[in-house]
């Protein structure tokens, strides 16, 4: 997965779907990225989280969405 995907992402994977009905390689995959979101964090993870979010240098400004 390259860095950066986002939650709702897609990514087309040439030549690693299904096998061609009449023997001529194989289709495309797409991948779709989905991100599950917990709804109880131990005091741990929640400082975890918020260690990363300090290190963030995208300003929320910025951001998409």
């Amino acid at each position: 997965m390259p860095a950066a995907t986002q939650p709702g992402d897609r990514r087309l994977m040439q030549g690693r779907g299904v096998p061609d009905v009449n023997g001529r390689g194989r289709g495309h995959q797409y991948v779709h990225f989905q991100v599950k979101v917990p709804h109880n964090l131990s005091a741990r993870q929640r400082e975890l989280f918020e260690s990363l979010k300090e290190e963030d240098s995208i300003p929320d400004d910025e951001r998409c969405g």
